[in-house]
């Protein structure tokens, strides 16, 4: 192969969306998902995030057992059997406890939506009534003959009392 075809193969796979292996495509990936690295770090991180060195490590067993032909879940049951159920990624058999975990953001972004669309539609409202009564409800009313006269006289009293 030539140098003009080693710098266009890239580009024509990049356009016709074909991309090398990333990350997510690791045969190990499925027991990943449904494991933490338990490291001496504390790094706190699902197997599929994480990028230390015991991590590493997981991986080839982990590929090694997938070779001896055990299956995801039972090669995550193996690593949980070994090392405790704090390498569980998520809670086996959780029942309400899921439900509620995915109710609750559920609901609370329901309720916020909700109380956006209350007060946009009071603001609207409150609009409406400015624009069909524009003195507003507090207005004062204008003065009249008598609040004029009223006013000089008390105005005439109080330089008449100097």
């Amino acid at each position: 192969m030539n140098r003009l075809s080693l710098l266009v193969l890239p580009v024509l796979l990049a356009l016709a969306g074909v991309a090398p292996a990333q990350a997510g495509d690791r045969p190990t990936m499925g027991v990943e998902e449904r494991i933490f690295c338990i490291c001496p770090e504390n790094c706190g991180k699902g197997l599929a995030n994480c990028v230390c060195a015991w991590s590493d490590w997981y991986r080839v067993v982990i590929a090694q057992l997938q070779a001896r032909g055990l299956s995801d879940a039972e090669i995550a049951e193996r690593f949980i059997a070994l090392y405790g159920e704090e390498m569980r990624a998520s809670p086996e058999g959780a029942g309400a406890g899921e439900i509620l975990a995915r109710a609750v953001p559920i609901s609370i972004f329901g309720v916020g939506l909700a109380l956006v669309a209350f007060v946009g539609w009071r603001w609207r409202r409150a609009g409406r009534r400015a624009k069909a009564d524009p003195a507003g409800p507090s207005a004062v009313p204008p003065a009249t003959p008598e609040d004029d006269a009223l006013v000089r006289e008390a105005l005439e009293r109080e330089e008449d009392s100097r």
